[in-house]
């Protein structure tokens, strides 16, 4: 994403409904979904490591 210098980011998570293959995976354990706050981690880190030119974010975090 660095590349084209992106003006805005938009992070989409998985949703997973009743009935489907997916649901079904995660009742068997076959597919595991992250957690609110691995979310969170894993998209401020894919903002830190963008480098863009004037890059600036302000992220509010509680712990």
């Amino acid at each position: 994403m660095s590349t084209y210098s992106p003006k805005m980011i938009s992070i989409i998570t998985t949703g997973i409904a009743t009935g489907t293959k997916l649901a079904e995976m995660r009742e068997n354990g076959e597919f595991v979904q992250l957690t609110e706050r691995e979310i969170i981690d894993d998209e401020m880190a894919l903002i830190d490591a963008l480098d863009v030119p004037g890059k600036s974010i302000s992220l509010a975090t509680s712990e």
